[in-house]
């Protein structure tokens, strides 16, 4: 992290997704492409950007790979249900290119799977836009995975909230997009400070074709009376059930299913954006 703070980031789409590149490309006023994203790079102007940092708990007999858990960062996001779901499970489709997306994406509509848990998440406090040299990563304000959620005056406990019961799709976001495609949380910045948490607790199969098909693209999901948007700096996920019934996907990697903590550290990299 020390080295991620004082050396900038120059961000080229070559991967799937590519959602930071696009939000870059989307910040810079920018088309999305290769040739855009290098003469952004070849400007040499630099933005910060929030990291984040996530907590999970190993899974049982897990000594390595995914399932190994322990702190990890973030700069993209964390989705559980079916957001994560359709990320691990299309792996299977990888020879189709991006279009993988699309093919999982039908598969689990037609499966639709309902998850239980709770999400326990922390309002923003208002932040000034960082400097723009970073500093090292501050100690975390939560508890350890594992223990009780504690507060530490009036004003603290009062910045937290609740949500538990049916969970069909839970996708946390740093940034305004995704994927090239997918501008999932319109308004977030490279380092405001804050996640968007894009929830959705009851929907038809219909209902999820359509945001599939255009909203989630066009960014008008946000309109939808199913879609619930919540700005956090910090939250604890508690999936209920035993045996683990799906996944969690942490920027695009299957990292150990169970409780998950993340908090938002403002500014604690940067990449070359205008």
């Amino acid at each position: 992290m020390e080295v991620l703070a004082h050396l900038p980031l120059g961000v080229l789409p070559g991967g799937t997704g590519n959602g930071l590149a696009k939000s870059v490309l989307f910040t810079s006023g920018e088309d999305y492409g290769v040739c855009q994203a290098a003469f952004v790079i070849a400007q040499g102007v630099r933005q910060p950007l929030d990291i984040a940092a996530v907590d999970t708990q190993p899974e049982p007999e897990a000594r390595s790979g995914p399932g190994r858990g322990g702190r990890m960062y973030s700069f993209l996001s964390l989705s559980w249900a079916m957001i994560a779901d359709v990320d691990i499970e299309s792996e299977l489709y990888r020879w189709a290119g991006p279009a993988r997306f699309s093919v999982g994406g039908i598969v689990r509509m037609v499966n639709l799977r309902t998850y239980q848990g709770i999400l326990h998440y922390r309002l923003p406090a208002q932040l000034e836009q960082p400097d723009r040299e970073p500093s090292l990563l501050p100690e975390s304000t939560l508890p350890k995975l594992g223990e009780p959620l504690s507060f530490g005056d009036a004003s603290e406990k009062s910045r937290w909230r609740s949500l538990e019961g049916d969970f069909q799709l839970l996708w946390a976001c740093n940034t305004s997009h995704a994927a090239y495609d997918m501008h999932q949380c319109p308004g977030n910045i490279l380092a405001g400070g804050r996640w968007k948490i894009l929830v959705v607790q009851q929907m038809s199969r219909l209902q999820f074709l359509s945001l599939f098909t255009g909203a989630l693209e066009a960014g008008t999901h946000i309109n939808h009376p199913n879609v619930t948007m919540l700005d956090v700096d910090a939250f604890r996920l508690v999936p209920h059930g035993v045996p683990p019934p799906g996944v969690l996907s942490l920027d695009g990697e299957r990292v150990p299913y169970g409780e998950v903590q993340v908090e938002v550290h403002q500014g604690m990299a940067q990449v070359f954006c205008l």
